[in-house]
């Protein structure tokens, strides 16, 4: 009888501490909620690209909470460093006007022969809309 008022309070206690845990964090103001996320997989969005000797390639344009956000590899295809000031990503919709540029400054030391590096940006726009880009480099 003592192991069955235990085994029954161990049961009681249990569903009690579970049903005060059903509180729900209210939203936070400076957020908005959108559960749903989705991908640019245009051909000409995702393509592997070169310009003057550095390669775009592992492109990703993904929309989440309001936010498109972008990530490109480039690479110095070139056996010499490239100076670069630069690399401006320019998206256009199917009318070929300009959604957005997304600019990269972060060249202090420029890209190094066979250099690898990641690009990212996130903007506000709409970039599932975006049908083009174009990459400049400014040297």
């Amino acid at each position: 009888m003592k192991k069955f008022l235990i085994a029954l309070a161990v049961v009681g206690m249990a569903f009690t501490l579970t049903a005060c845990n059903n509180k729900k964090n209210p939203p936070r103001a400076d957020y908005t909620e959108d559960p749903k996320t989705t991908a640019n997989t245009t051909a000409d969005i995702i393509a592997e690209k070169e310009v003057d000797g550095i390669k775009f390639s592992s492109v990703s344009v993904i929309r989440e909470n309001n936010l498109s956000r972008v990530s490109v590899q480039i690479m110095n295809t070139t056996t010499s460093p490239i100076a670069v000031k630069s690399i401006q990503i320019i998206y256009k919709d199917e009318n070929g006007n300009v959604l957005t540029t997304i600019e990269n400054t972060d060249f202090s030391d420029g890209l190094a022969a066979g250099g690898v590096k990641v690009l990212t940006g996130s903007v506000d726009v709409d970039l599932m809309r975006a049908k083009t880009v174009e990459y400049k480099v400014v040297k």
